[in-house]
């Protein structure tokens, strides 16, 4: 399945090569997803020193698993509107941004699924010096689990989704001393459970890193990074850990139609509880973008972290992740999409058990105007699980369509 899905995607991407360019204004060797599409971004709306971008998104989708069970699958329609507004200033110089979302899921026939999750978030920057830079911002989310996610395999189609928020504040500085570019970060964020018996999950985490960047020419940097973390549980101080990892690997930009970085290193997070011990082992991220035309990206991704589960008997969780997705502009205003990626779940402590998750995703956006753009896509899932503990395994396809209404 890991190879086929990532030979499709391949494929594709030579498919889209082959269609005909439209004349475009040159905007050098930007990621399709990345560039500006000049008649059909929207303008927003001037307020004073800000300019404002309201939107609301109206989509249905059809699911043929909507409750991710292994059998007895049970198909839907869901409906979901999210209204969304963000701000920017327009100083010359320092930096506010700001912005405030919902979306709210109804289902034709899941009604205990139905629900509202919101979200709000600021971002500060001063321009402290020439090259030196300070930035602070937050983020509050008031979210429900979905049921596709680990943790949500003991709910039974009756149940309702887990609730929880998240509420984060940070901090951020960054400077420029010759070749050397060293910048930080400081975050505090808490989450808290609500119900079904996932109030044991709520913990605060404490989190720092430091990256310094080392430029061996315009094109090329070599990247050093550490960072540390604490996490603190409310209920069960059993699962308190602390943890750390260092990184080293360069961002190049290797030719005019390759570029991306990639950091290897270590990463370990020591458990509180003797009999947890620790997890750790080998840290990746990385990220390598590839333009085979102007009208063509093909982005290439990987990351092996290490997070904390609220699955029973496990004290934490080594994730591995690989994907690849192609972006292709067929005209100025269609944008076509296909990604492809596999997921695998190392469960650590007292339980043996692997996860490993395939996903899958083609869609075409076309923007009628700087006010209206439609979005139809096809998303298809597949979860397996084994060992002696093994949770659930299923697939899923979904078929979305939606309207984004903008100024």
């Amino acid at each position: 399945m890991k190879r086929s899905l990532f030979a499709t995607s391949l494929l594709l991407s030579t498919v889209w090569m082959i269609f005909p360019a439209h004349a475009q204004v040159d905007q050098g060797n930007v990621a399709v997803m990345s560039r500006t599409h000049a008649d059909y971004d929207p303008k927003g709306i001037p307020a004073g020193a800000f300019r404002l971008y309201p939107s609301v998104t109206l989509a249905a989708e059809w699911n043929d698993n909507v409750f991710a069970q292994e059998n007895n699958k049970t198909s839907d329609i869901v409906f979901s509107v999210r209204p969304y507004i963000s701000a920017q200033s327009n100083w010359g110089r320092h930096s506010l941004q700001a912005s405030l979302g919902a979306v709210t899921t109804s289902h034709r026939e899941a009604s205990n699924d139905d629900v509202t999750d919101w979200d709000a978030a600021a971002d500060a920057r001063l321009d402290l010096f020439h090259d030196t830079t300070f930035g602070f911002g937050g983020f509050y989310q008031d979210l429900h689990e979905s049921r596709t996610a680990a943790e949500s395999g003991p709910l039974t189609p009756t149940s309702e989704l887990t609730e929880y928020t998240v509420a984060n504040g940070h901090l951020t500085a960054s400077t420029v001393l010759s070749r050397f570019r060293i910048s930080g970060r400081v975050d505090e964020t808490k989450y808290d459970f609500k119900n079904n018996g996932a109030e044991f999950r709520s913990h605060k985490e404490t989190a720092g890193s430091v990256r310094v960047d080392y430029a061996l020419s315009p094109d090329t940097r070599l990247v050093g990074q550490v960072g540390a973390n604490k996490r603190s549980y409310d209920i069960d101080p059993t699962r308190d850990s602390k943890g750390s990892d260092a990184l080293v690997g360069v961002n190049t930009k290797l030719t005019h139609v390759i570029n991306g970085e990639v950091l290897v290193g270590y990463t370990e997070q020591k458990y509180d509880d003797p009999a947890a011990g620790k997890v750790s082992g080998l840290a990746v991220r990385g990220r390598v973008e590839w333009l085979p035309t102007q009208l063509t990206t093909v982005t290439f991704t990987g990351s092996r972290e290490i997070f904390d589960t609220g699955v029973a008997g496990a004290n934490g969780v080594l994730s591995t992740r690989e994907g690849v997705r192609v972006d292709h502009e067929l005209l100025r205003n269609v944008i076509l999409t296909a990604g492809v990626g596999v997921t695998q779940a190392d469960y650590q402590g007292a339980i043996d058990r692997n996860d490993d998750w395939v996903d899958a995703d083609i869609g075409a956006t076309y923007l009628m105007n700087r006010n209206v753009g439609i979005t139809a896509a096809y998303y298809y899932g597949d979860y397996s699980s084994d060992g002696a503990d093994a949770g659930r395994n299923y697939n899923v396809n979904r078929f979305m369509v939606s309207v984004k209404l903008r100024m």
